[in-house]
């Protein structure tokens, strides 16, 4: 298994950083589609921005707050132990070859967001009356 290198150099020094948002060079399909979406776990979506629907960002997102739109479905996620990635310390134990058992972390992420996607189809359905 390889683990990939997804910082950019930054511009304006030889030091990398972690792209964003910001960093976007057009906008994304979501915006471009029309109608309402679901965007769960988008990696380099923080901080999300308002959208026709609901966003979650997923791998570099710092704060559960600025990594959800609408901001009212954060309370839902927590209850719900939705996590936005792998615990990264878990990761660097796993790299070290100290805990060789991450999947179970990966699979509850996965699980997890399968859930919310399913609720939110049937949010968005519900209504639209379809």
């Amino acid at each position: 298994m390889s683990v990939k290198n997804i910082s950019t150099p930054s511009s304006d020094s030889y030091k990398l950083k972690f792209p964003n948002f910001g960093d976007l060079k057009s906008p994304p399909f979501w915006d471009l589609a029309g109608g309402k979406s679901i965007i769960l776990n988008v990696p380099s979506t923080y901080p999300v921005r308002a959208m026709n629907g609901v966003h979650t960002s997923g791998f570099v997102s710092i704060d559960m707050e600025r990594s959800v739109y609408p901001a009212s479905l954060v309370s839902k996620l927590k209850e719900l132990d939705y996590r936005l990635d792998v615990d990264s310390q878990k990761v660097r134990l796993w790299l070290a070859e100290k805990d060789p058992e991450i999947s179970p972390e990966i699979e509850h992420i996965l699980d997890k967001t399968r859930v919310i996607h399913q609720r939110l189809q049937e949010q968005v359905h519900a209504q639209l009356g379809t």
